[in-house]
């Protein structure tokens, strides 16, 4: 038969299409066709996948492409009638005999979440399976694609997870014992079939794509129980080798039971978490991240259920367009999102350990990895919820161990012994994310970084200084230069220290504003303090990096206008008319002006939230508003679903209905922190 030229595949589509050879729709960034049957699309390009060079890897990444599209139909089926026999079956002596796991109450879900719960209800394995459909069919934004492409140097070598070999991610019996949902909804046991068996061959050549041509280590026993609770594991315990390939449970409706911690969740979350969620979390240090998550997430059960957590909750926040802290609500059958369960069981996992922690746990990089992840979930749920205050405490546990630890940056401290690398030569990024997370954090507290100190050392930095070893370069991770962070800091400080005077009676206006001066100071040397940004990149440069420099310019020229706004504030109060308020919130509208001139397409605004939100809380005419609104409300329903914009957008918006408001008035003081306890956000918004 003569194949329809609505069939007939082009030379130009997706590589998922071209390998299946149907016809593609050609939608960007990701294959609607792709998308619609849940199969991972793989983007565009001339040439296919390194790791699909190989006729053998291409007819086993066929064969799995084809095998998807028809779990997911039996997923959905098996919804349709586990629905349908919930609505006829309403007798008390039929609701006896539903399982534990669908007549369980998601209240103790809630519980397990706010932490106020001593036991953990049954869950289901944080993996999803063929029968989910793969977690990462969502389609992403620009932004989390176009960051997906300066990780093709390393992300050849991690294939892509429904590149898994046929017979270990599709075959439901592979392993020792899986569980299985049967007819009635309840759980059974099936030994290994002869289908496992032929697939030894397929999980061998996953395992050289992924880690060489070591073999994976023996299969468990057969007698060897799947979801056994594993005694508490020492610290040494924790880095024990990696192994994958562990019996997996087949997706069910409702939970199965919960894996124990020593099981791996499945690649496929994170590859997503790589690909989509890390430059979304981490907008310009994602790459050295990666360097740095990885070979952790692979070797380590708890860095992996970080992973896992924050991109189960981007796959259920992009597929409901609705913020977790509504999918968690009772009014809501929300939990027969297989992805929402996972995101919160591996949350949960992922932190417990983070409540009992010794000394020589505080420098190790799985804690530290697992405590600013922790901070990222509680970031993407919209940054209001209590919890974020004991992990940004946590976090801030180990940057003071950390740096302590370094004799970089602390001289008095020693050498490490037997050659020994310090925290500061194992992982400066992390360092450096940590102390963006103290200072943005503190911003929201009003209460100055306990390790203020190191900081004047640290970040107070000349031009000659550049190229030592104690040297952060926060605009390389952040955007934010030093200079800049550090006067944000004393900032603080400064505004912890008035509110004090003013609370125990007194103030001084001359000390007050001479601590400003030298604020304003600071702020002013900027431009000889970080003349390196205003440095054309050299002709060895590539167009990519040289682009990359120019954009920190401008965030950073966003972040020096809006610390100018919270200096101003903090000494003349939060009145929008005083002059130097006025002046530096026309300086932020300027600068993000020119951001969006010079780079339209670099959809940063995700990264601005703090800048913006401070500009906004205090500008003053009808115009400046609607100018801070749209910076917000053009991010789109996902943005709303992952991430903290709505919030700050929702706090601008009580910032200026209570300044408007007749008996308040623009000469009544509306504080942006007292705004946030007004809308019921107690702990405040996490502004990063």
């Amino acid at each position: 038969m003569a194949v329809g030229a609505s069939t007939r595949r082009s030379k130009t589509g997706c590589i998922t299409c071209r390998i299946r050879k149907k016809r593609c729709d050609e939608a960007k960034p990701l294959c609607r066709t792709c998308t619609r049957l849940g199969i991972e699309c793989l983007g565009y390009g001339a040439k296919r996948p390194k790791w699909l060079s190989e006729k053998s890897k291409a007819d086993q990444w066929r064969r799995h492409i084809a095998y998807s599209p028809m779990h997911r139909h039996e997923a959905i089926q098996v919804q349709k009638t586990k629905r349908a026999r919930e609505e006829s079956t309403q007798s008390p002596e039929s609701d006896g005999d539903l399982s534990p796991v669908e007549t369980h109450d998601r209240s103790s879900w809630l519980s397990a979440f706010d932490g106020s719960s001593e036991s953990i209800p049954p869950t289901r394995s944080g993996r999803p399976s063929a029968h989910d459909g793969p977690p990462w069919k969502t389609p992403a934004p620009f932004e989390q694609v176009a960051g997906a492409e300066l990780l093709n140097d390393w992300d050849t070598t991690f294939a892509r997870p429904n590149g898994v070999p046929n017979g270990f991610r599709d075959d439901p019996t592979h392993g020792q014992s899986v569980l299985l949902p049967n007819d009635d909804m309840t759980v059974t046991i099936h030994r290994t079939s002869p289908q496992s068996q032929s697939a030894d061959a397929a999980i061998q050549d996953m395992w050289k794509i992924l880690f060489g041509p070591d073999t994976p280590p023996p299969p468990l026993p057969a007698s060897s129980p799947i979801h056994q609770a594993p005694p508490p594991a020492t610290h040494s315990e924790l880095t024990f080798p990696l192994t994958i390939f562990r019996p997996m449970p087949a997706a069910s409706v409702a939970p199965l039971m919960a894996a124990s911690s020593s099981e791996i969740p499945d690649l496929g979350y994170l590859h997503h978490y790589l690909n989509v969620v890390l430059p979304l979390q981490y907008r310009f240090a994602f790459k050295s991240m990666a360097e740095l998550v990885t070979p952790l997430a692979m070797s380590n059960p708890q860095v992996m259920s970080s992973t896992s957590s924050l991109a189960a909750l981007h796959l259920s926040a992009q597929r409901t367009n609705t913020p977790f802290t509504m999918l968690t609500s009772e009014t809501d059958a929300s939990f027969n999102d297989v992805d929402a369960i996972v995101a919160l069981t591996s949350h949960k996992d992922a932190t417990d350990r983070l409540n009992f922690l010794s000394s020589s746990d505080l420098t190790s990089e799985d804690v530290i990895v697992s405590a600013l992840f922790a901070i990222s979930f509680h970031l993407f749920c919209g940054g209001t919820s209590r919890e974020w205050v004991d992990v940004l405490a946590t976090a801030r546990r180990c940057l003071a161990s950390a740096l302590a630890s370094s004799p970089e940056v602390t001289p008095s401290r020693a050498a490490p012994a037997n050659g020994v690398s310090s925290p500061w030569q194992r992982y400066r990024p992390l360092i450096a994310v940590m102390v963006w997370m103290d200072i943005l954090g503190s911003v929201t507290q009003n209460k100055a970084s306990p390790i203020l100190p190191t900081y004047m050392r640290l970040l107070d930095r000349t031009p000659m200084q550049r190229h030592t070893d104690a040297r952060l370069d926060m605009e390389n991770v952040m955007g934010c230069d030093d200079t800049t962070l550090l006067a944000l800091a004393r900032t603080i400080a400064l505004s912890e220290w008035k509110e004090h005077a003013e609370k125990a009676g007194c103030l001084s206006i001359k000390e007050l504003v001479q601590r400003a001066a030298s604020i304003e100071k600071l702020l002013a040397e900027r431009s000889w303090r970080q003349s390196h940004l205003d440095e054309t990149p050299d002709s060895s440069s590539s167009r990519r990096d040289g682009e990359r420099t120019g954009l920190i310019r401008f965030i950073s020229d966003i972040f020096h206008s809006a610390t100018q706004v919270l200096l101003a504030t903090v000494v003349n109060g939060p009145y929008p008319r005083v002059a130097e308020v006025s002046i530096a919130v026309q300086d932020t509208i300027a600068a993000l002006t020119l951001l969006d001139i010079s780079y339209p397409q670099a959809d940063i605004t995700r990264a601005l939230i703090l800048p913006i939100t401070i500009a906004g809380c205090h500008c003053e005419t009808l115009a400046q508003r609607d100018f801070f609104r749209k910076r917000y409300s053009s991010l789109g329903p996902d943005a709303a679903a992952f991430g903290n914009s709505s919030q700050a957008l929702a706090l601008m918006e009580e910032v200026w209905r209570q300044r408007d408001l007749p008996e308040i008035g623009p000469r009544s003081k509306v504080d942006f922190r007292q705004t946030m306890r007004d809308l019921g956000w107690t702990a405040g918004i996490l502004l990063i």
